[in-house]
Order: C-alpha cells, then sequence, then structure tokens
C-alpha cells in the first residue's frame, strides 16, 4: 500500500507541475464588465482584474501581491476574489504607472508579471449652460 501512496503523491506532483499557473493576466473592471486596460485619470481610482495563466491551473497557495513604480498611485491590497484597486493622486503628472503583479504557483515556483496602465488626460469639461450677451 505505501508503494501506491507514493506512485500517487509523484502522479499528483507531476500534474501540479504540469499544470501549474505559469502566468498572469490583468483586466479593467467598468461596473460588472471586464475590458483591457484603458487607465485611471489623475484624481481617479480605477478597478482592475487578475486572471490566471493558464485559468483552470492548479490554484495559488497564497493570493498574489501586487506593487507600483509611482508613488502617487496607491494600491489597495488584493481580495480572494483577485480584485484591488489603483487610486491615482490629482497631482500625478505621469503618463503611466506600471503594476507588477506577483505569487508562488503550485508547484512552489515565484512568478510575476509587469503591466503598464496609462493615466489619461481628463477630459475637457462640459457645457453645462449658457450666456447671453448683448452685442448691439
Amino acid at each position: 500500500m505505501s508503494e501506491e501512496r507514493h506512485l500517487l503523491e509523484r502522479i499528483l506532483d507531476i500534474l501540479e507541475r504540469a499544470f501549474a499557473v505559469t502566468d498572469f493576466q490583468l483586466f479593467q473592471r467598468k461596473g460588472d464588465f471586464v475590458m483591457a486596460i484603458t487607465g485611471v485619470q489623475a484624481g481617479a481610482t480605477g478597478t482592475f482584474q487578475i486572471s490566471l495563466v493558464p485559468p483552470n491551473g492548479v490554484p495559488l497557495s497564497a493570493v498574489p501581491t501586487v506593487v507600483t513604480d509611482d508613488a502617487l498611485v496607491t494600491l489597495s491590497t488584493v481580495g480572494a476574489n483577485l480584485q484591488f484597486t489603483a487610486a491615482v493622486a490629482a497631482t500625478d503628472t505621469a503618463a503611466s504607472f506600471n503594476v507588477r503583479v506577483s505569487g508562488v504557483n503550485g508547484a512552489g515556483s515565484p512568478i510575476s508579471h509587469t503591466f503598464n496602465v496609462p493615466i489619461p488626460a481628463a477630459p475637457p469639461p462640459q457645457v453645462t449652460d449658457f450666456g447671453l450677451d448683448q452685442i448691439s
């Protein structure tokens, strides 16, 4: 029986390595919609969704961590649903910031991926009223 158990443990080990998560993908959430990264304007907060590659791989031993290279961007911790937020300070003048997602896969190997997130310019103010001047 111990030989059978040993063989089963080896098979499990092989399967965990063969189906281990090898990378991350990052998407932006707008309400209930998950889409490509469009960016976060200065003074705003964006919500992001991490996906595992392959999506049906052996789960990570813990949720991944996220860090940014921009001191004016604050990232929340990653939740069990693999979502986090990025708050960009209103004073941030950078064109973009990087987010590095890191974790350890089911085979015990560290994995990480860096994603670039644009900081688009705010749209011009919209017309909200009209003025009337008499010219003659």
